[in-house]
């Protein structure tokens, strides 16, 4: 007879069974990892690239877990994958890597969705098509009955008896062939409908798939190795960076004329391919260009020599003695190149230049937090946000340059106050609240002025016209041309306040000695002469009374030899 356990000995064998079950389940989690949820709180948006942080928020056990956190991108850039925390107990964290997983889907949830959609819309769109093939059917079918109903050939039968039915029933049979086929058509309308509606939602899915398509079927799964000195809960931030995001600065330029004031908005424009939708997300726009790497370029020797023409080579008859002598020289060579006695040094290829936007000026990067939680999809369609607004005083004034048209223009010259520069960057400008047109923003800096065009002002009036010109031939035994012209600009302040007008026009500038340029002294003398250091440029800038009409006059001859063509003039 077997013998049975005595009741002493259970709880070992029960504490025995429980520590083989927890050894066993334990074993495969230390293997295979704790699966974690995470979700991603912030995002810094450089302008090549995103780096991304999660928050995982898991329960550990004591010793050591390997956290894992899959379904992150591909395109992850490995290097830059760095994990951070706390916890309800002492926690070390060890080693973080990222293992690729490849599968046969879509790796990113939306796009499985979208394609699972779109394959059930055209399920749907093929059973309505079906639909109207029968209904088709049926219709045909009705209207062959219709045909064949009056055009018996034989009109009575062997017994002499008509074929043809009684004509009293003739009407029935017309209204119900024609309640049968309207219905049918009726039928066939609203199934085309539906049809023609699935397939606009297919295409609109069709589309959705392509912003946010990545054509990738693999993943990333980061596993952080982590040790706790006792069971409890750990919060773990995981940042990574991924190319496909960017950002670009924008802005409005809005002028309150009667208040003389600017104000000058920087928006930051987002866009992101990443395979990964940013939701409630804290966004921190950087100037910094991580792609550009972090090593500074250094110069090597940079060495000149002369020329030396190649010695013509001997003729193939040589004589033994030239022939030893050459073998010498050959072995000699050789022997130097080996030691490096004698051999001229090979100039070494220079570095080539990284070509890269101005980023800021100074030595640091910009660093914008935008405000609140911001939802940014991955579908690289463009989402603005605003970075900051800066109302200043402006100085107006307006600048004509009637050579090339008569309007003349509303300026606006501020000083830029902010600490950090402003980014070079698309600007629309307003006035008095009206949109006026597009611009550009070059780099700004603290401190410096920036003139503002608002567009062409209509109650300034300029006139442009040619006020006379002659050719003139001096000299007796070397002739030269001498051409001279001359002109009037009218310009009429019509403001009920006084204005500053600038008006510009331009000298030819000679790229030859023997091209003379003169500004005929019977003008008005102009108050600036290469103007922003443009050669030839002029200004003649004048405040102007409410009313007031002034006349500018001006000159120049050009003088050049007389057989020579002159080109540009």
């Amino acid at each position: 007879m077997p013998s049975r356990i005595s009741s002493p000995g259970r709880p070992a064998s029960v504490a025995l069974a429980v520590g083989l079950l927890f050894f066993a389940a334990a074993a495969p989690l230390r293997a295979a990892g704790l699966e974690a949820d995470s979700r991603i709180t912030a995002v810094t948006v450089f302008p090549d690239r995103a780096q991304v942080t999660r928050l995982i928020e898991v329960p550990l056990p004591q010793g050591d877990t390997t956290v894992v956190v899959s379904g992150l991108p591909a395109s992850l850039l490995g290097d830059s994958l760095r994990v951070e925390g706390a916890g309800s107990t002492r926690l070390r964290l060890g080693a973080v890597e990222a293992r690729t997983r490849h599968g046969r889907t879509a790796a990113r949830e939306e796009e499985r969705r979208l394609k699972a959609e779109i394959e059930a819309l055209g399920d749907r769109k093929r059973l309505v098509t079906d639909r109207i093939a029968a209904l088709k059917f049926k219709q045909g079918v009705i209207e062959a009955i219709g045909v064949a109903f009056p055009g018996t050939r034989e009109t009575r039968d062997e017994d002499g008896r008509s074929r043809l039915p009684d004509p009293k029933t003739w009407a029935e049979a017309w209204n119900a062939l024609g309640e049968g086929a309207a219905q049918v058509r009726a039928e066939i309308a609203k199934e085309e409908v539906a049809a023609r509606a699935l397939e606009r939602e297919i295409e609109a899915a069709r589309q959705r798939l392509s912003q946010i398509a990545t054509g990738q079927t693999a993943s990333v799964e980061a596993r952080v190795a982590v040790e706790a000195a006792a069971a409890g809960t750990a919060a773990l931030r995981l940042t990574y960076q991924v190319p496909g995001a960017s950002w670009r600065p924008i802005y409005d330029a809005r002028l309150e004329a009667r208040t003389e004031r600017v104000t000058l908005t920087q928006l930051g424009e987002v866009r992101q391919r990443t395979g990964e939708d940013w939701r409630g997300v804290e966004l921190t726009l950087s100037t910094a260009r991580p792609a550009t790497g972090a090593q500074a370029p250094e110069l090597a020797a940079w060495f000149v020599d002369i020329f030396e023409p190649p010695v013509p080579a001997r003729p193939e008859h040589r004589r033994e003695d030239d022939l030893l002598s050459l073998f010498k020289d050959k072995e000699r060579t050789a022997e130097e190149s080996a030691t490096g006695a004698a051999v001229p040094e090979a100039a070494p290829p220079r570095p080539a230049e990284t070509k890269a936007a101005l980023v800021a000026a100074g030595a640091f990067a910009a660093v914008y937090r935008i405000p609140g939680r911001v939802d940014v999809a991955a579908d690289n369609s463009t989402h603005k946000v605003r970075v900051q607004e800066r109302e200043t005083a402006a100085a107006l004034s307006l600048r004509a340059v009637p050579k090339l048209s008569p309007q003349a223009y509303l300026l606006a010259e501020i000083t830029y106050g902010g600490e950090d520069a402003l980014l070079p960057g698309p600007m629309a400008v307003f006035r008095d609240g009206a949109f006026i047109g597009n611009g550009r923003l070059d780099l700004l800096r603290s401190g410096e002025t920036l003139k503002l065009s608002f567009g062409a002002d209509d109650r300034v009036r300029v006139k442009y016209r040619l006020a006379g010109g002659q050719r003139s031939s001096e000299g007796i035994l070397a002739k030269d041309r001498r051409i001279e012209r001359r002109y009037k600009i009218e310009v009429a302040n019509l403001h009920q306040r006084p204005m500053t007008i600038e008006i510009q026009d331009q000298l030819p500038v000679p790229r030859d000695e023997r091209i003379e340029v003169e500004l005929l002294k019977a003008g008005t003398e102009p108050t600036a002469t290469d103007l922003d250091d443009k050669s030839g440029v002029l200004a003649w800038s004048y405040d102007y009374a409410p009313g007031e009409t002034r006349e500018i006059t001006f000159g120049y001859a050009v003088a050049f030899p007389e057989k020579a063509s002159l080109y540009g003039f």
